[in-house]
């Protein structure tokens, strides 16, 4: 059975074309913090292990895998190209990565 998680946080990758993001992020049920690679979120997608969403303003909207010139990344399945959805959740560090500043 595909466990289903909801994304809440994302860390923008805005330099490149399709890299929309490097990370998603989230909480379990049990209110875990949970954190995947985008190609990770991709890669468990296509097999079946984890399905995600994004719930706004009491509307859930499917996380899909979309494709531009042959390169995958992640959107809301009624977002246009650009996952404008995803891009509008708060921003994270990456667990391991420096804190700037």
């Amino acid at each position: 059975m595909t466990r289903r998680l909801q994304v809440l946080w994302t860390s923008p990758l805005r330099s490149s074309v399709c890299s929309y993001f490097t990370h998603l992020a989230g909480r379990n049920p049990g209110g875990v913090r949970w954190e995947l690679t985008a190609e990770e979120a991709i890669s468990a997608i296509h097999s079946c292990q984890l399905s995600f969403y994004l719930l706004r303003n009491g509307r859930v909207f499917d996380i899909v895998i979309a494709s531009y010139d042959e390169k995958l990344y992640l959107k809301c399945a009624d977002d246009d190209q650009i996952p404008f959805r995803l891009l509008s959740l708060p921003v994270f560090v990456p667990f391991g990565l420096p804190l700037l500043g």
